[in-house]
Order: C-alpha cells, then structure tokens, then sequence
C-alpha cells in the first residue's frame, strides 16, 4: 500500500545541514516517528529507509524530487526497505502476520515477494541496474548465509569458515560488499569482485561491517574499537576516513551513490535515531 505525502512534509523532514569530516549533513525524520533509518540511494537521489511508529511497527519509505511517499507490503506488520537501484526498484524484508521474514521487490507499484527455498528467513539488502538481488537467509539449522539472486536462480554465498555471512550491495558490475562472523566470533566486512574476496577491516577495529559500494569502488560502513563506540566509515583508493554525524554518539553509514554522498542512521545523546543524508564536499 503506498501513501504519498508532499513537498511541506520534506520540510518537516530535513532537519538544518551541518558540516562534519568532509560532508555536510542533513537530518532525516520522519514527522511522528519514534526513529528513523535511511538505507539506501541511488544515482537520481532517490532515498529509501523505515520509520518507526509509536506502536513500535516499522514501515517504508521513500524519498525523491522533494516527495515523500510512505508504504507497506499488503498485509505486513513491519516493512523494512534497504534499497533502490536507478530504476526505482525496492527491494527489502517485510514481516507477515505471523512475524515470518520475507523479502520483497517493488517494481512499477507491484510488490512481489522474495524467498529462498526452504529458508525460514530471506533478507534481501541490495539491487543493482540489471535487477539482481543480493542478501542473505537463514537455514533450518538457524545458520546464516548470503545469497545472489540473478536471472530467477538463488545462489548462495558463504565465506570459508564463516559461522554468518550476509551480502549487502552489488554494483552492475557484479561487485559485492558484506560481512561475516569468523570461528572467534570475529566480525569482518569483505568485497569481493571477479571471484576473489579481500577482507575489510577498519584498523584497529573490533567489529567491521561493508554495507555499500559504488561504481567507483568505494565503499561505506561501520566500525567499533574496543571503546564500544559505533562509527561510520569510507574505504576509498585503499585509504580509511572515520565518518560521525555531528554530536552523535552511534553512526553506520549504509550506502554510497555515485557522487560520493552517503546515507545512514546516527543516534543523539537522548537515544533517538535518525536518518541522514550528507553531500561530499
């Protein structure tokens, strides 16, 4: 079910830009809403993210050409979009009346519903041009894995003596970013490309996740040290640069667009979360 708001709601929305580690912030709020996350941009601008409701249920939205249009999978008790690819197409994780995890992909205002055979849970994370869809799933067996979903055929992806493996993003390219679980308990976030996978680990760290990555190469995410504190992060030409919403105390940067600007979710010193949107300077 789509609900369209207008352009007087994108004000209430974007809360004053700031500027911070080489971008310039907007906040993104949906009016109402307990919290607010921003997942998902593609090349035109085009924002996709959930927003919280007072009831504690999650639903979609979409921002674009100064529009907000706000909407649920029929039938769901929570939708959580996590990606538009140049098309306009969303792909993300609905939940059913019985709290089962499905994907979803919403296409010309048709959703259609995504599921790997015999997973008890599908979460579809990225679409690129060419429509392919990437994630990941859980087994009966209560196992994680990720999976490419390319010309109507699942193929899942494990990283070697990973106990979790999920995939985020997938350029045109076939460029895919995500993150895995080693045999310590470690978390690692990976690229791989052309059939190889390189680890990503911001330095120091603890904890890395890679949640996305455009054409170019670059790619976004979050890392923590042994501080516990959550940082957002840009892995560009083999170099690191720590990215942190302004007076935030938790930022994850979830995707990056063509142009270098970043969206994703930080949360304020009172625990609220919000979406953000910054432009690279």
């Amino acid at each position: 079910m789509l609900r369209g708001c207008l352009f007087l709601t994108l004000l209430a929305v974007a809360s004053p830009a700031s500027a911070h580690a080489g971008y310039t912030f907007t906040t993104i709020d949906v009016p109402g809403a307990s919290s607010t996350w921003a997942f998902g941009i593609n090349s035109s601008g085009a924002i996709v993210g959930d927003d919280t409701d007072a009831a504690g249920f999650a639903h979609g939205f979409l921002l674009s050409g100064g529009n907000v249009t706000s909407f649920d999978v029929p039938g769901s008790s929570s939708t959580n979009p996590w990606s538009v690819n140049d098309a306009g197409q969303i792909v993300g994780l609905y939940k059913d009346a019985s709290g089962s995890g499905h994907g979803f992909l919403l296409s010309g205002g048709v959703f259609t519903s995504i599921d790997v055979p015999n997973a008890t849970i599908t979460y579809p994370r990225g679409i690129n041009s060419y429509g392919d869809v990437v994630g990941e799933y859980g087994d009966a067996a209560g196992k994680a894995h990720g999976f490419l979903l390319s010309g109507g055929v699942f193929t899942s992806i494990d990283v070697p003596n990973a106990t979790y493996t999920a995939v985020n993003r997938i350029t045109d390219t076939g460029q895919m970013v995500g993150q895995f679980v080693d045999a310590n308990g470690l978390q690692h976030g990976f690229l791989l490309s052309g059939g190889r996978l390189t680890t990503i680990n911001f330095p120091r760290a603890v904890f890395t996740s890679a949640l996305g990555i455009n054409a170019a190469g670059q790619i976004v995410g979050m890392y923590r040290k042994a501080d516990g504190v959550m940082h957002g992060f840009l892995l560009s030409g083999g170099q690191y640069t720590s990215i942190d919403a302004p007076n935030a105390t938790y930022t994850s940067v979830l995707e990056i667009d063509t142009f270098g600007n970043i969206v994703g979710r930080f949360e304020d010193a009172n625990g609220k979360t919000h979406g953000f949107y910054a432009v690279k300077h």
